[in-house]
Parts: structure tokens; sequence; C-alpha cells
């Protein structure tokens, strides 16, 4: 079993309040947006 994270591809991600989760995202944890998408399954998120 894995017991230590050794690299991370890549984070998917919806919220509410894009912004916030904008801010979070490339603020606090300095990650960069690759691009936006719409979520098919529920495009009002």
């Amino acid at each position: 079993m894995l017991t230590q994270i050794k690299g991370l591809h890549h984070v998917t991600s919806m919220a509410a309040d894009a912004q916030q989760s904008h801010a979070l995202f490339t603020g606090l944890l300095d990650l960069r947006p690759v691009k936006k998408t719409v979520n098919l399954d529920a495009p009002d998120v």
C-alpha cells in the first residue's frame, strides 16, 4: 500500500463560489489553473 504521496498530477474541483475557490487553489495552495471546463452532468455548478 502507498504510504506517502510522491507527487500530484491534477486536481478536479467543483464549487458554488468560483472566485473563492480560485483564490484558495491559486493563493493559498499555490496551484495554477490549467483549463476551464463545464461539468456537462450539472452545467449550473
